[in-house]
């Protein structure tokens, strides 16, 4: 009974913030992602290895809330302004990354820990904000940027981790007795960062690849449906539900990591069952609707044409 009653308590606080006004929670989400950059910098200012660890949990959990207690105000603002404001959240990741990145070579000289300690903090970022920093709208006009960054971010923030843990083992082990482990280390890490790295861009070329082809299928089965008679039109229908069945799952797949919780998204779940919607429209239909075919099918192209540039079969 106890259980029951904490269980109803929880979900009383997610009810009554939504109750609160899109400017109310615009300011708490606001607050809340200021709050998490200033958390790292004070645990950096203090140098205390303690507060190190334990704010990086306090970072997530403030950040974690932010893009939900964003999403009522930011759906009530106009199209044109939603387009606009896609790019904010991801803007305000990248400027983190690269105040973070600078901060950690200008410690360099003067206390690598320090500096270690930045790098890592940027490492820690690509999982905290990395995943999702953008919107839902507007996703399928956005595809072409998000494969464009989704391995060159990831393989930043990856050697920003690795050098970061360099520094962080210079920094204890300053014994002269440490040096061959140190030189062991840094060579170790150094060619798993380079085969990491090169595993990264040949898995998103691969992705690309995949996605343009059962993309194209998925198009070509909707205009042979379009196409199709009476009597053969329902193996014309099962033919695209299966294309529909291999996209939907290359849909699904993250970008640059095998992890589902932390990876960048091809399209977001929203995306996702928005243009399946639309697709087994077209396919359930009894007769062929050119409207609804249409608008299908151009959101397919334009899927199709963010992948161009990043075919390679041989990846």
């Amino acid at each position: 009974m106890l259980n029951v009653k904490e269980r109803l308590r929880a979900l009383e606080i997610p009810r009554r913030v939504r109750g609160l006004t899109e400017n109310q929670q615009f300011a708490i989400a606001t607050g809340l992602g200021f709050a998490v950059p200033m958390l790292m910098f004070a645990a950096i200012a203090t140098g205390s290895r303690v507060w190190l660890i334990v704010q990086l949990p306090a970072s997530v959990a403030l950040a974690l809330p932010v893009l939900w207690l964003l999403k009522p105000w930011y759906e009530g603002l106009p199209k044109e302004s939603q387009r606009r404001f896609t790019a904010a959240p991801l803007a305000y990741y990248l400027i983190l990354v690269t105040l973070f990145a600078w901060l950690a070579l200008v410690s360099t000289p003067d206390d690598r820990g320090k500096a270690a300690g930045l790098l890592l903090l940027v490492w820690c970022l690509q999982f905290v904000y990395g995943t999702g920093v953008e919107p839902s709208n507007f996703a399928v006009e956005r595809l072409r940027g998000r494969l464009g960054r989704a391995a060159p971010v990831r393989t930043l923030a990856l050697w920003c981790g690795l050098i970061g843990v360099l520094w962080f083992m210079q920094y204890t082990q300053d014994d002269e007795r440490f040096r061959p482990v140190l030189l062991g280390a840094t060579l170790t890490l150094g060619a798993a960062g380079a085969a990491v790295t090169l595993k990264v861009f040949a898995r998103v070329r691969r992705i690309c690849t995949t996605l343009h082809l059962r993309t194209t299928e998925m198009i070509r089965s909707l205009e042979e449906l379009g196409r199709a008679t009476d009597t053969d039109r329902q193996d014309k229908q099962a033919a695209a539900r299966r294309a529909w069945d291999l996209l939907e799952v290359t849909l699904l797949t993250r970008v640059d990591t095998g992890f589902h919780l932390a990876g960048s998204f091809v399209l977001p779940t929203e995306s996702i069952t928005e243009l399946g919607r639309r697709v087994m429209t077209v396919i359930d239909a009894p007769h062929h609707d050119e409207t609804k075919h249409q608008l299908a099918v151009t959101d397919l192209q334009a899927i199709r044409a963010a992948c161009r540039g990043r075919i390679d079969v041989l990846a």
